[in-house]
């Protein structure tokens, strides 16, 4: 792993993991809860927009720029991070590796686009030879103006507006409502891998907030014990008048007020 690399663009991936794991996860849950369907043709397409809205809503315009952006139906979301000069999409493992064995698309994928404009530099290791020739060349599924024109009608920009940019894409795999895989890929031109990243690290609980949690939890069950009181004068059983109980009573109504 390039550490410096990693280092520099590790907040936005862990911002983006969370709205995966979130949308994915909890937010599925707290669907499904709601809609007790008789089938559920329509999962695919809530977990899609549910990571969208999660992305809206954890970045912000000066932390990542949301690009939304229209394939016919189909509206996808990008972040653009303009301090590390990156731009990051999110997809299943599945759906990455069926984008490059289309050969019939009249139109590029997006992420073909991407990779064929941002990325035409990178180049996979194990391609090159000792003298640093890329061994395998195959032919391009379209032209670099088609690709270039792509990119203005995905970004509504022009592609020199983003020299020095990479493309990024955050691949993931859920089993039932877990989240079982999250990495960050690195890619040439032609899908093959140049840097591949594990994110799951970045989800692992904070064990700070947990134990913060324990104190105010604490903390918490001490306030109601101090909510109440025993009233003096009051005798119990082990009192010269053992007829009378010890009673309970609360404090002011202020004080439980101000707990």
């Amino acid at each position: 792993m390039n550490e410096d690399l990693f280092s520099g663009i590790k907040m936005v991936l862990e911002k983006i993991s969370k709205a995966i794991e979130k949308g994915s996860c909890d937010d599925m849950r707290s669907y499904l809860a709601d809609n007790q369907t008789a089938t559920r043709n329509a999962i695919p397409y809530v977990r899609i927009d549910k990571i969208n809205t999660n992305l809206s809503d954890i970045f912000s315009t000066d932390e990542g720029d949301v690009r939304l952006f229209k394939r016919n139906s189909w509206v996808g979301v990008l972040i653009v991070d303009r301090g590390s000069k990156c731009i990051f999409t999110y997809c299943t493992i599945q759906t990455l590796k069926r984008i490059p064995k289309n050969k019939s698309r009249k139109k590029p994928h997006y992420a073909q686009t991407l990779l064929n404009t941002l990325n035409r530099e990178e180049v996979d290791p194990s391609q090159l030879t000792l003298e640093g020739f890329n061994l395998s060349s195959p032919e391009p599924d379209f032209t670099p103006s088609e690709y270039e024109a792509d990119f203005i009608s995905i970004m509504e920009e022009s592609l020199t507006k983003y020299k020095g940019y990479r493309y990024w894409v955050v691949t993931y795999e859920t089993q039932g409502l877990t989240l079982r895989h999250l990495n960050a890929v690195l890619m040439d031109p032609n899908f093959n891998i140049v840097e591949e990243w594990p994110l799951m690290q970045l989800l692992a609980p904070n064990f700070g907030d947990l134990t913060a949690d324990l104190k105010t939890e604490t903390k918490s069950e001490n306030s109601v014990h101090s909510l109440v009181s025993i009233k003096p004068g009051l005798k119990g059983k082990m009192a010269s008048e053992p007829e009378k109980q010890t009673e309970i009573f609360p404090k002011s109504t202020e004080e439980s007020k101000e707990a």
